[in-house]
């Protein structure tokens, strides 16, 4: 990425076996009609995307309209982010956001301020 934050975090090495947890999104904002398969669809036409993760309720399985997903690079999801935030998925614009998990991976890293990120 330009803002070298990829560079900074080191995730330009593979994870081999491994999720790379600075390349998780969180998706708001579905409709109750999206599952996996169609946000799965719908953001690998930008990067490959490893896992969708449909937030449900427990008790009654119905969506709680917002989704992880996982990518295999942090580059990967960096260019989801950017280029399919607002995008309408099923007439709803997406919302999305780096998980709390990678936001709070994010944190652990001398020199890299929550303003850099999230101008990008």
């Amino acid at each position: 990425c330009k803002c070298g934050l990829s560079d900074a975090l080191g995730v330009r090495e593979e994870n081999r076996g491994q999720k790379n947890p600075w390349a998780a999104l969180r998706v708001g904002n579905l409709t109750q009609n999206v599952d996996e398969e169609t946000l799965f669809n719908f953001l690998s036409i930008v990067s490959p995307v490893e896992t969708v993760k449909i937030v449900r309720n427990a008790v009654t399985f119905e969506s709680e309209c917002h989704a992880f997903v996982n990518f295999r690079t942090f580059n990967d999801a960096q260019e989801v982010l950017q280029k399919m935030n607002g995008k309408p998925l099923e007439g709803r614009p997406l919302a999305l956001s780096w998980s709390s998990r990678a936001r709070n991976l994010m944190g652990e890293v001398p020199g890299i301020s929550l303003e850099t990120r999230e101008a990008r």
